[in-house]
């Protein structure tokens, strides 16, 4: 369901938003400098929640903005996730790279957790929003509100980008 200047919530099980970008075909998503991330209006712990991503059997980008042990779950460009505590899934949840050895995830725009994981190049699939990609078939639906989602360079200043979209929903209203 989409809500004007909210967001759109998947029903849990078959929907889902394709959003046509082939991750293994960016010029600013690349192997060794790439970003992705959601703002999130709702809270909601789940396991299995993949609020946006996309993975071959090796490596991908995915997103757990509050995994059901109260944990931030995400890669870039890896297979092996970077993981710090979260209790609340609303906000901006960024994982990004700017280099082949370093992962790290961001919560509006704060720096939670830096992990050594060499880099892979990205999978040639596209990436889902309140799903995960895995290998062309969606699975592991997300229920959350999800207002924003975005792919870029890992370069991208964190704490401008959250500014940026907090001003944005506050001059709606919607901001969490």
């Amino acid at each position: 369901a989409w809500v004007a200047n909210e967001g759109y919530t998947s029903n849990g099980t078959t929907s889902y938003l394709n959003s046509n970008f082939n991750l293994s075909t960016g010029t600013n998503y690349v192997q060794n400098n790439a970003a992705g991330g959601i703002y999130i209006r709702t809270n909601i712990s789940d396991s299995t929640d993949i609020d946006i991503g996309g993975q071959s059997a090796t490596v991908g980008l995915a997103i757990n903005s509050r995994h059901a042990t109260n944990g931030f779950i995400a890669y870039v460009n890896a297979f092996t996730a970077n993981a710090a505590a979260n209790t609340n899934s609303q906000g901006l949840h960024s994982v990004y790279r700017t280099d082949a050895t370093n992962q790290t995830i961001s919560k509006n725009g704060t720096a939670q957790n830096t992990t050594a994981v060499t880099s892979i190049a990205p999978p040639n699939l596209n990436f889902y929003i309140c799903s995960l990609n895995n290998n062309g078939t969606a699975v592991n639906f997300s229920t959350r509100q999800i207002s924003m989602a975005y792919i870029g360079a890992g370069s991208i200043n964190q704490l401008s980008l959250y500014n940026i979209i907090q001003q944005y929903m506050t001059s709606l209203g919607t901001q969490v």
